[in-house]
């Protein structure tokens, strides 16, 4: 005999209630563990992991598609070093090494570490890009803040790019003159390249860096700041050396009469004469008067300083 139908009304409501209770529950199970999952994933991206703690280890996300199996070695090799014996060197090897295999990948990790040693391995993981691709790095660096980093890593990726990969670098450089906030990082290319190459540095200066842009139909007239400061830093470390590269250039030429300029214009703190008899050999006669005038300025000034005491009557 069937129940009543008011029993198996009853029944149908029961079951219906558990089911939802279940459900309930399992979603409150499910919200606990994503808690948990959330809570964890972000004490891992904030805190600052340790070179020295085994306990702090950054965590690179092992299901990405693109990683090779000689990059995910790297990685594990790199994890039971920084979980092991903490042998700094071995793990700025080993970030040089994922630098020459995924840049990106590896940055990312490396700027979890100890904010100590976070530098360090920055710095690693760009001595391995650049044996990749030059130019990147130097696009990457461009894009950092200001700083004592930043000046860091132009040192960085003067010192170990490859001879000729410079122009190449310098070239990018120029692309990126009249980005905003880029004049100080181009400056600073262009010093370091200087120092390890300065007739070829120089060379392309003058053939890239001497006008400023100009409007269409008009010849250049303003010379570009990064012209007058790579022969000024030049010369503060090799004077001799800029007034030899810029006696073998063609008399009259703009080149080196704006060349002359930037050169007396740093001689004047230390030899007067020889920054007037600079500005006297430029042939172009406003450039020469304006170079003498600025001059003249700068030496008062040095005088009421107390850095310049007199002038020989030939030089004023």
């Amino acid at each position: 005999m069937p129940p009543p139908i008011h029993i198996f009304r009853l029944a149908v409501c029961l079951g219906f209630l558990v089911a939802c209770g279940d459900h309930v529950a399992d979603k409150e199970r499910a919200g606990v563990s994503g808690m948990a999952e959330k809570k964890q994933i972000s004490t891992q991206d904030s805190t600052v992991n340790d070179f020295q703690s085994s306990d702090k280890v950054p965590q690179a996300d092992r299901s990405a598609p693109t990683r090779t199996p000689e990059e995910q070695k790297l990685l594990e090799t790199l994890e039971a070093s920084m979980n092991g014996s903490n042998a700094p060197q071995q793990q700025l090897d080993l970030y040089e090494q994922w630098g020459r295999l995924n840049p990106q990948a590896a940055l990312q990790h490396a700027q979890q570490r100890d904010s100590d040693f976070v530098f360090f391995c920055v710095r690693a993981v760009l001595h391995g890009w650049l044996d990749r691709d030059p130019a990147a790095v130097a696009a990457w660096i461009a894009q950092q803040p200001e700083g004592t980093d930043k000046s860091q890593f132009v040192t960085v990726l003067m010192e170990r790019a490859a001879p000729e990969s410079l122009p190449a670098l310098a070239e990018w450089a120029r692309s990126q003159l009249d980005s905003p906030g880029s004049a100080a990082f181009v400056q600073g290319l262009l010093h370091q390249w200087g120092e390890i190459a300065p007739k070829s540095a120089a060379d392309w200066v003058l053939k890239n860096l001497l006008y400023q842009p100009s409007s269409p139909g008009s010849a250049p007239t303003s010379v570009r700041p990064e012209f007058k400061s790579f022969f000024a830093n030049w010369a503060t470390q090799d004077a001799a050396a800029v007034a030899t590269y810029i006696s073998t250039l063609p008399t009259g030429s703009p080149a080196r009469d704006h060349a002359s300029a930037a050169f007396a214009s740093h001689a004047i703190v230390e030899d007067p004469e020889t920054a007037l008899l600079w500005a006297d050999s430029i042939t172009d006669p406003t450039l020469r008067s304006t170079t003498r005038t600025l001059l003249e300025a700068t030496r008062f000034q040095l005088m009421l300083q107390g850095n310049l005491t007199s002038l020989t009557e030939d030089g004023s």
